[in-house]
């Protein structure tokens, strides 16, 4: 994990919770997740939050389809409502498994993060990268290339 600087807002995002106020995630705009997805996927450098496995970008709504990552909200809504629309406990996430797999008929089975996080978050034990500056020291890194 490396840590991510959230100083940078998503200006759509910022200006439509002012103009819609809207109640609950599912209410959301697509183009506005759409504008919300890209601004944190440049932010993040086009990793996925916890492993930092390279993403593809998301262009348009209709190409989504092909993109294997998502808005993830670090601390679950289910637990933190009140950070649902918190742009600090926003991030994009992989979908669990290799996002460089071409696509088959078959889904890969969902091994890590999002997925195998889900709900789960203990204040005290998880290392957030929004929060946590010196998280790379927490790691060790092997150099896996041939």
């Amino acid at each position: 994990m490396r840590y991510i600087d959230k100083s940078d807002c998503c200006k759509a995002f910022d200006q439509y919770l002012i103009n819609s106020r809207p109640s609950a995630w599912n209410e959301f705009d697509d183009n506005i997740k759409l504008s919300l997805h890209q601004n944190l996927y440049y932010e993040q450098g086009g990793l996925c939050i916890y492993c930092q496995q390279k993403l593809l970008p998301k262009t348009e709504k209709e190409s989504n389809a092909h993109i294997r990552s998502h808005i993830e909200h670090i601390r679950p809504r289910s637990s933190y409502e009140f950070l649902t629309f918190d742009y600090c406990n926003l991030s994009v996430s992989c979908e669990g498994f290799d996002c460089e797999i071409p696509k088959t008929n078959q889904q890969p089975k969902k091994e890590f993060c999002e997925h195998r996080k889900g709900n789960e978050y203990d204040e005290y034990y998880f290392l957030n990268p929004i929060e946590v500056k010196d998280i790379e020291d927490y790691f060790v890194y092997d150099d896996l290339t041939l």
